[in-house]
Order: structure tokens, then C-alpha cells, then sequence
């Protein structure tokens, strides 16, 4: 049977999910009742050679169907588009945090040794800005409209690769296909899964 990587990569998550969350694999048990000792540790001896068996079978499925979908990932060049959207999202949301940092008035260099030499003056002069203290410091944005808009631009840009990085990748995953093996079909099926 073959199945679209798309499918195969949400049985895995199943297949965790089963393996993880439902077969629980308990050695150690309890007996309150002498009367019902032999009869309650057939059952639950049991239950963990089953449990056992169960989680062995299914973790040996998950992860025969991971190398698959590994390969085909690289073989089809997954892995190099997801590797190209990591580095297209983080140059975005770095873009992304510098427009929101560039907040405040953008001062030249002149503008900016003028308000410094303007506060120097008042100190001299024993002025208000003398009494608070704290010397004189002007905080600037140092991009102007110019270059944001240019950063805005580039953002958007980067947000676009991304946006064609995950329509390739979708397509991709729902062309193409893996194999699986009948056994593999089998216990699938059994568990409810395909």
C-alpha cells in the first residue's frame, strides 16, 4: 500500500500518541485480596507480556516509518526547503523585532551633537537640566523612514519566501508516496489507523 508522506508523517504522530499516552507497561502491582492472588496475576502477567509486545511491535513500526519518510524527505528535497524556511523565518522575524525596535525620532549626526551641546550649555548655565541630574543623553532611532520602509520591504520579502516555501512543501507531502509493507498494513489496521 503506498501513502502520501502527508498521511505518513500524521500516522507517526498516532503511533507516538499510542505508544506514549495508551499502552501503559506496569511491572509492579498490588494484591489486597489473598483470594483473588492467582487469578488477578494470570490476567495482569498477562496483560504485560502483552502491553510489552504491543509497544514493541508499534515503537518498531513508528520508526521504520520515520527512515522512510527521512529518505523520501531528502530524496524529494524536503529537507532542503524546511531547512530554507528556518533561515527565511528567522531573517523575517529578525527584520520583524527591528521595525518594531526602530520606535522614536531618527536625529542626524548634527542634529544630535546640537542637543548634546544644548544640554551642555543649560548645565553651564546652572539651568533646570543642571538640577536632574543624569547627564545629557539623547536616544535616537538610527534608521530613518527611508531605511525602514527599505527593512519593511525586505520583511515582506522573506514573509513571501516563506508563504512559497510552505506552498512547495504541501505539495510535496500530498505527491509524494511512501510504501508500506502488508505487515505494516496489518498491524495499521489493527490499531485502527488506516
Amino acid at each position: 500500500m503506498e501513502i502520501t508522506l502527508r498521511k505518513a508523517q500524521s500516522l507517526t504522530q498516532e503511533l507516538t500518541h499510542i505508544i506514549y499516552r495508551s499502552i501503559e507497561i506496569e511491572p509492579r502491582v498490588s494484591f489486597d485480596e489473598a483470594d483473588r492472588v492467582e487469578s488477578e496475576y494470570t490476567e495482569m502477567k498477562e496483560k504485560l507480556n502483552t502491553d510489552i509486545a504491543r509497544f514493541t511491535l508499534l515503537t518498531s513500526v513508528l520508526y521504520d516509518l520515520r527512515k522512510r519518510i527521512g529518505e523520501a524527505n531528502t530524496v524529494a528535497g524536503i529537507s532542503a526547503l524546511l531547512t530554507d524556511r528556518a533561515m527565511a523565518e528567522k531573517i523575517a522575524d529578525k527584520y520583524e523585532e527591528l521595525l518594531n525596535d526602530a520606535k522614536g525620532r531618527h536625529y542626524t549626526v548634527e542634529e544630535i551633537v546640537a542637543k548634546l551641546d544644548k544640554y551642555d550649555k543649560l548645565v553651564e548655565e546652572g539651568g533646570r537640566a543642571a538640577m536632574m541630574g543624569g547627564g545629557g543623553t539623547v536616544r535616537v532611532n538610527l534608521l530613518s523612514k527611508e531605511e525602514i520602509e527599505n527593512y519593511k520591504s525586505e520583511f515582506r520579502r522573506w514573509k513571501k519566501v516563506c508563504k512559497r516555501t510552505d506552498e512547495a512543501l504541501i505539495e510535496k507531502n500530498v505527491s509524494i508516496k511512501i510504501s508500506l509493507s502488508d505487515r505494516e498494513v496489518e498491524i495499521l489496521e489493527r490499531e485502527d489507523l488506516l
